[in-house]
């Protein structure tokens, strides 16, 4: 695992993502942000213009510019080698920011834990909250689909669309199965998945088409969405193991089948086609063709608790911990 002597920042880890450089950058909850190029390491805190050492949220813009959403802080824009905050970030400061997405047209979407949806454009925030047609103040995710739309999932109100410039929200009312929505993904069919507190829904230019446990999908909070690279659907839940869909049908994988654990909290896939599950509290289960096998703190793993699971453009996979970051290269965990 990567240490904090390797010049890793403390604190558990938050958000991973890479730069078109070929940087990857780790956001950690109280340590920072870190830049690891070429096996080296660096950590910039507020000491080194960092609004906040709180990091919750990163993105890389369509223009390749990293964007760092905080704790409390609110947000910044790594150019030119400086972190620079909008004129407007006042606005922000206070609040969590819970997600990150940019625009073709350079606008930038920034989800909050309390205040809604803003739109930054031209240095100037626009808000967007139940008062305009939120579903909900509390954002958890934000997704742009191949049409354009931009979906917004929230935290106790259900869905959001802004469609053609107009605001739509969906709830329970509109056939979600909760409206807690805690996971967006869209696969190869240009159809949305969203993950809630109580299964699964999928929407394709129709109503919500609600997936139970009548439809052999685990009784549990679907805390992870994601579509691997043969365009199967997968789902990782709070209890009851992941699931997979196959052939219309839902296979579930739990503690009997061979999974560590049946707290399955991020999916991931590394380049050859195995799929990671990380889980909370007992490491990261690999899924192969031939069966599954753990990767524990026995192996080198950080931590047990997997929060987020990256694979960069160079095919290293990356686990961010509750303790701190690991990467996973050429068959085992490296420092």
């Amino acid at each position: 695992a990567l240490k904090h002597e390797d010049g890793l920042a403390k604190g558990p880890v938050f958000a991973i993502t890479q730069s078109p450089d070929g940087a990857t950058w780790i956001g950690t909850d109280g340590g920072g942000l870190t830049r690891y190029q070429d096996g080296i390491m660096k950590t910039l805190t507020v000491k080194d213009g960092l609004p906040s050492n709180r990091v919750r949220a990163l993105h890389t813009s369509v223009s390749g510019e990293l964007w760092v959403g905080t704790f409390d802080q609110g947000i910044a824009v790594l150019r030119d080698g400086k972190f620079i905050s909008p004129k407007s970030n006042a606005q922000l400061l206070t609040q969590e920011i819970t997600a990150l997405h940019s625009d073709p047209d350079q606008s930038l979407w920034i989800g909050t834990g309390g205040n809604g949806l803003y739109r930054l454009r031209n240095q100037n925030l626009k808000q967007f909250s139940v008062k305009e047609g939120l579903a909900h103040n509390h954002v958890k995710s934000i997704l742009r689909d191949k049409d354009g739309n931009l979906w917004i999932g929230t935290f106790e109100g259900g869905l959001s669309v802004f469609r053609k410039g107009q605001l739509k929200s969906f709830s329970a009312d509109a056939g979600l199965t909760s409206p807690f929505v805690l996971s967006i993904m869209e696969d190869h069919e240009e159809s949305l998945w969203i993950g809630t507190a109580k299964g699964l829904n999928l929407y394709h230019d129709a109503p919500f088409m609600p997936y139970t446990s009548l439809d052999k999908l685990p009784e549990s909070i679907q805390l992870a969405v994601f579509v691997d690279s043969q365009k199967r659907m997968w789902m990782g839940s709070l209890g009851g193991g992941v699931s997979r869909l196959v052939d219309g049908n839902f296979q579930t994988l739990t503690v009997g089948d061979g999974l560590s654990s049946n707290m399955t909290f991020t999916i991931g896939e590394d380049s050859k086609g195995n799929i990671w599950i990380g889980t909370w509290g007992e490491g990261i289960n690999i899924i192969k063709p031939d069966g599954i096998d753990t990767l524990s703190v026995e192996q080198g793993l950080a931590n047990g608790k997997v929060r987020v699971l990256y694979r960069d453009r160079q095919d290293t996979m990356w686990a961010g911990t509750q303790g701190g970051l690991s990467r996973f290269s050429n068959g085992s965990f490296t420092s």
